[in-house]
């Protein structure tokens, strides 16, 4: 990250992810928006239940190769909505 401040921070900050620079940057910034501070508001309650729980393993983990194998596959068909594929309407 940089000192540039983004409203999508919120959530690093309340769960004290961001480095020295940021969190600096960032809590001067919550000083004058309001958005941004309703928002950490509501989401300390999480913060709190999430601070001190490791990391989860994931009980079936895919081998890189099977993950690579799925995206080549069907990952790639994913577009997103709203349009044809080649570009025509």
């Amino acid at each position: 990250m940089t000192s540039r401040v983004e409203h999508t921070d919120v959530g690093a900050y309340a769960l004290g992810l961001l480095d020295e620079d940021d969190r600096l940057a960032f809590e001067a910034h919550l000083l004058g928006c309001n958005s941004c501070r309703y928002e950490l508001h509501e989401l300390s309650g999480v913060a709190n239940v999430l601070n001190g729980i490791g990391p989860v393993e994931d009980p079936y983990p895919l081998p890189v190769t099977a993950r690579t194998t799925w995206w080549a596959c069907c990952g790639a068909r994913r577009r997103p909505t709203g349009g044809r594929a080649g570009g025509r309407s």
